[in-house]
């Protein structure tokens, strides 16, 4: 897996408020995805994705249990992160298959 591609939105680790994350350059080579959930109205969640290649770096959402606005950010995809830092970094699951993003899923083998 592309160590740019690692992103999970409701990790403390990688989620800053929104008035705390500041985007100096490259918005127009993104690009925005949203989804929107069966029995919602909107999405919650935007990811930024590259135009080149597809890599999702960033995003934001709204999600009032959270504190508001937030940004998430792929830490794989930050300039001056060596591979080192990142394989000596703690890694937690959170188990998004059943809609449980604070704890982790049963089974984690495969992961």
């Amino acid at each position: 897996m592309c160590r740019f591609q690692v992103v999970n939105p409701f990790d403390e680790s990688e989620r800053a408020r929104g008035d705390r994350l500041h985007q100096l350059a490259g918005s127009d080579a993104h690009t925005e995805y949203t989804w929107v959930p069966p029995g919602r109205s909107q999405s919650a969640l935007h990811y930024q994705f590259c135009k080149t290649c597809g890599v999702r770096s960033f995003g934001w959402g709204t999600v009032e249990a959270l504190g508001g606005k937030f940004y998430f950010v792929a830490v794989g995809a930050l300039d001056d992160v060596e591979p080192d830092e990142l394989a000596a970094a703690p890694v937690r699951y959170s188990d998004g298959r059943h809609h449980r993003f604070g704890q982790a899923p049963e089974d984690t083998r495969l992961l």
